[in-house]
């Protein structure tokens, strides 16, 4: 009987063990997914801060190179030019804006594009001298080509 009753509540502490584990396990899972969602949540949270604060900056810059006429009409003329004239046309741009974007450069900006009609990428602010490369299969040159608008490329280096 002592041996009978000896096996029972060992059997009835491994059966209790067993299912203590179980629920502290699970309990523990739940606690580490709960966590890592808040985590997920703020770090989201604060992508998107950052990028929208980025996307009004360049909403801003965009606005007041649009107000720039004469800019406005220097690049006009880029899209009818010969390449000769499409560098000194770049070369212009490049220096009308020169000091807006070492301004914008203090915000953490690092290019400014602009794209022909054709979608060619006509002048980078941060290498003017750079010839134009064909930028139509990506999806911010097509997006700025048909609203006019900014687009929302924002790149960002460690």
């Amino acid at each position: 009987m002592f041996i009978f009753k000896n096996k029972f509540l060992l059997l009835l502490f491994l059966v209790v063990e067993t299912l203590l584990v179980v629920v502290i396990y699970y309990r523990q899972q739940h606690i580490v997914e709960d966590l890592m969602d808040l985590q997920t949540a703020t770090a989201k949270g604060g992508y998107e801060s950052i990028y929208n604060g980025f996307h009004k900056v360049s909403k801003l810059v965009y606005f007041s190179v649009a107000a720039n006429s004469e800019l406005i009409n220097v690049f006009k003329e880029a899209g009818q030019a010969d390449e000769a004239q499409k560098k000194a046309i770049r070369l212009a741009m490049a220096s009308l804006l020169e000091t807006d974007f070492l301004n914008i450069k203090k915000l953490q900006f690092e290019n400014i594009r602009f794209y022909l009609p054709d979608n060619q990428s006509f002048l980078r602010l941060n290498e003017p001298e750079l010839s134009d490369t064909d930028r139509s299969s990506t999806l911010y040159a097509s997006r700025a080509q048909t609203r006019s608008s900014p687009c929302r490329p924002v790149r960002l280096r460690a």
